[in-house]
């Protein structure tokens, strides 16, 4: 009888033989204990980070989030992003509130009223920074991995920049990665879970829901080799849908009044009238895509100055930054089907990049210009450029040779260039426009700009939150640079009857004359000297000009 031939070791395994098992236990708890370790060590590093380098720049919508969640008189419920349930990001200001009723403000410094939305911020991006040490870990092995990949994350600029502003992205962002890391499991729990973390990611920001599409599709195709129970994606997609879709059915229902499926469709898509796609060539999306893309990973504030030989840091850095985040997706791409010491690794990272990808084709086509939105794309894109930069050898030691190298170019140029100029409370957009009214107006005043005064659109939130002046625009509160009703500073419909205003009335020379020509006489008006060079000039005290009707005690921020 032939005698069976020994195996040398060499032979590649027979693909029968080389499947996974049906079953297999979950990961090691050692190993599941050491992810937990760098996960906390990278949220600890990260928040410390955050928390040294609040801006003191806060743009428009972080004022419109803190006034509506401090229960601002001048500006809640008056523009679309001070309401209480914002159709794109639904449940974000509830909890800012919430974070607002529990942690109130203080009463002193430059950010005594923006702090307790601030820690919010930090807290998420902390926990996204986190959570990518923990992904990192569980999807390689190697702490090595895991700490670049964390770092890589927290550093980017658009990460660094919402996790030090009030926005709605870093918990969304949060969530999101907090789904991926549950997607890791293999039982049935595991993925209710996860269906239920980004369930929330979608109600913080509607824009993830790209995300869900992708990892109920890679949850539903597993990888070869992956331990999946049946029905895991049907209950991953159960979970998310469910939570998502009933709780905006119930606010399109209970708070907004809507009642047909029409009126609650539109009331939930009603961001599709800011689609730049009619007005952007196929050339100019993927420019306006690849240059706003740089920005979320590197400022490019030194960029107007290239010619300045102090700025050759930004050129290295970007240089060094684009190899790493491209040599490392490829590597992440050749080894997706080797997840290290978890084998459903595989499976949640390849959902994070088709989500990636997906959003990135989305922005493109609908605002490539818009920041906001790319910070999930660059966020997830630079965690599996980690994984597959750090985590791969062979090809991968060249790509890691230059990876600590960018990292630190990263985050050198993003704190010389950006974060530290936003700790001058100087440089915010509207800091001329409270020197103006330090000197002029005070609390309870009222000003009126023009349809024609697009260049003080900031001061419709600027001056009621930081110095209680009640700003409106003269001829109905519509400007042609307002354009339709999801224009920040266009007024929600149902706003509430004008009444005299009790304090001094102020208008710039284009309200000046709407109000004029409402009233069909001369107003008697002193000039005051100008903002942004528009005239602004004092009404005369029977001037009986109609403001918006508000509480006798007025409320709102610390002027920086």
């Amino acid at each position: 009888m032939k005698e069976p031939r020994q195996r040398t070791g060499t032979e590649p395994i027979p693909d029968h033989l080389s499947a996974a098992p049906e079953s297999s236990p979950p990961a090691a708890p050692r190993t599941v204990r050491s992810a937990a370790y760098i996960g906390l060590a990278c949220f600890a590093g990260a928040f410390l980070l955050y928390l040294a380098t609040w801006m003191r720049v806060q743009p428009w919508d972080s004022i419109a989030y803190t006034a509506r969640a401090l229960g601002n008189p001048l500006l809640s419920e008056r523009f679309l992003s001070t309401a209480w349930f914002h159709p794109h990001h639904l449940l974000y200001v509830p909890l800012a509130a919430l974070f607002g009723h529990v942690l109130p403000p203080g009463d002193a410094g430059p950010l005594a009223s923006f702090a307790p939305l601030l820690l919010l911020s930090s807290l998420a991006g902390a926990g996204c920074v986190g959570l990518a040490g923990w992904i990192a870990h569980r999807a390689t092995g190697r702490r090595s991995t895991a700490v670049f990949a964390a770092a890589a994350l927290a550093l980017t600029n658009a990460v660094w920049i919402y996790s030090t502003i009030v926005e709605v992205m870093m918990p969304a962002l949060c969530f999101l990665l907090l789904g991926v890391a549950l997607a890791f499991g293999r039982s049935h729990r595991h993925a209710v879970a996860a269906g239920l973390a980004i369930g929330l990611a979608v109600l913080l920001h509607q824009i993830v829901v790209l995300f869900a599409v992708a990892l109920t599709l890679a949850l539903a195709l597993p990888a070869r080799g992956a331990l999946r129970r049946p029905g895991s994606a049907r209950r991953f997609a159960a979970a998310w849908i469910a939570l998502a879709v009933g709780v905006y059915a119930w606010a399109a229902v209970a708070h907004q009044g809507l009642r047909s499926p029409v009126e609650i469709a539109r009331w939930t898509l009603a961001a599709g009238e800011r689609s730049e796609s009619s007005r952007l060539s196929l050339a100019g999306m993927a420019w306006q895509s690849a240059r706003t893309l740089c920005e979320a990973l590197i400022t490019q504030t030194p960029v107007a100055r290239r010619a300045d030989p102090a700025a050759w840091p930004w050129m290295l850095a970007i240089t060094l930054v684009l190899a790493v985040l491209a040599g490392g997706m490829v590597l992440a791409w050749r080894r997706r089907n080797a997840a290290g010491s978890s084998p459903d690794a595989g499976v949640a990272l390849r959902g994070l990049a088709w989500g990636a990808l997906a959003t990135a084709a989305f922005i493109a086509w609908f605002q490539p210009r818009t920041l906001d939105y790319w910070v999930y794309v660059v966020a997830c894109l630079m965690l599996l450029a980690g994984i597959g930069a750090m985590g791969s050898r062979g090809a991968g030691g060249r790509v890691g040779a230059l990876a600590w190298p960018a990292l630190v170019l990263l985050g050198g140029v993003n704190f010389g260039y950006r974060a530290l100029p936003a700790l001058d409370p100087e440089n915010a957009p509207y800091a001329d426009l409270l020197r103006f009214s330090a000197g002029r107006l005070r609390a309870g005043d009222c000003l009126w700009i023009g349809p024609r005064d697009a260049s003080l659109e900031d001061a419709l939130v600027a001056l009621p939150f930081f110095a209680q002046v009640d700003t409106r625009v003269a001829g109905n509160d519509r400007a042609p640079w307002m354009p339709g009703g999801l224009a920040r500073g266009a007024p929600r419909s149902g706003a509430r009857p004008a009444v005299p205003c009790a304090g001094r009335v102020f208008a710039t020379a284009n309200a000046l004359a709407q109000l004029e020509a409402q009233r069909g006489e001369r107003i008697a008006a002193e000039p005051q000297g100008s903002m942004r060079g528009v005239p602004v000039f004092r009404l005369g005290e029977r001037a009986g000009i109609a403001t918006p009707a508000r509480p006798d005690t007025l409320s709102g921020g610390t002027a920086p």
